[in-house]
């Protein structure tokens, strides 16, 4: 009973001495997920460097250094077909804020060291799990999204814009008088990067459309851009029988697929109809031997 209150005490200095451990080391690691948020983003801070005048370069120079590093930390940790695949993610999502599939990765990285630690010296490990799973699985999701419906928005337009193509070249119009007609008729996203790489046709047509394929990655324009470049070596009468061809076989393609979107459809109509059918004549049935229970129960059906 003596040593009692000392020993409660001293477990409580102890508990004390743990808390402020465990938040200095909550702070640390907070402040270096700071850090890496400052660090990704390239145009945080410059009004601050301007204000440092002659120091500001070097200070720029600094960032930039201290950046590569932290992106090459994330290469080095990252598997590379997953980053491969992850790269190629973004780069369909159209590079969304300029940010590269590393730069991505560094801001998870940041949101779940700045707000993890917080949740830890409250107890809420569970929560700041699920919290970290959601940073680090969300950002993916939405890429995802937004590349998909990217990739949607080219393959509507180019469709669209090889039909005006063919149209400028039976007028009579040369081909990058056509390209830069149909260019100028683009719209949204997809139409300022067909007229950026139109500017590369000065070099040559495989340069400019490689650039626009890499891009988007997408077949409608693939066959388009082959079409493009065999431009150059055949007629346009040729160009025009390979265009009349592809036309022909994404009208065909489109037709197959409303075709079998109508087969499942009506199949799951169909389905739909017999489960109602089903739910119906097994209501009708259970309150058909439920009556006939009753009616034996009171003695009604046997006299």
């Amino acid at each position: 009973m003596v040593l009692r209150k000392p020993i409660q005490q001293l477990f409580l200095i102890y508990k004390e001495g743990y808390n402020m451990i465990g938040l200095g080391v909550s702070i640390v690691v907070m402040c270096f997920g700071l850090g890496v948020l400052y660090y990704t983003f390239p145009d945080v801070g410059i009004a601050w460097y301007k204000l440092q005048g002659g120091r500001s370069k070097a200070a720029q120079q600094n960032r930039k250094r201290v950046y590569k590093g932290l992106v090459r930390m994330i290469e080095a940790g990252i598997p590379h077909p997953l980053l491969h695949r992850l790269n190629h993610m973004v780069r369909m999502a159209g590079r969304p804020y300029g940010l590269e599939a590393p730069d991505w990765v560094l801001v998870e990285l940041g949101v779940i060291l700045v707000t993890w630690p917080p949740l830890m010296l409250r107890g809420s490990r569970f929560s700041g799990l699920l919290l970290s799973i959601a940073f680090m699985a969300l950002p993916w999701l939405l890429l995802r999204s937004k590349a998909k419906q990217r990739r949607l928005d080219a393959q509507t337009q180019i469709r669209a814009m090889k039909r005006m193509f063919r149209m400028k070249l039976l007028d009579g119009a040369h081909i990058p008088d056509a390209l830069q007609s149909v260019g100028d008729a683009a719209i949204g996203e997809f139409g300022d990067t067909f007229r950026k790489h139109l500017t590369r046709l000065d070099q040559s047509m495989k340069i400019a459309m490689q650039g626009l394929r890499d891009e988007y990655g997408i077949p409608e324009l693939d066959v388009f851009a082959l079409a493009l470049e065999l431009g150059e070596e055949k007629t346009s009468q040729e160009l025009l029988k390979e265009l009349n061809r592809q036309i022909d076989d994404e009208y065909k393609h489109i037709q197959n697929y409303l075709e079998a979107r109508m087969s499942r459809l009506k199949m799951a109509q169909g389905g739909a109809i017999f489960l109602l059918v089903l739910v119906v004549v097994g209501v009708m049935m259970t309150f058909a031997v439920a009556g006939t229970l009753h009616m034996i129960g009171k003695g009604g059906l046997l006299g």
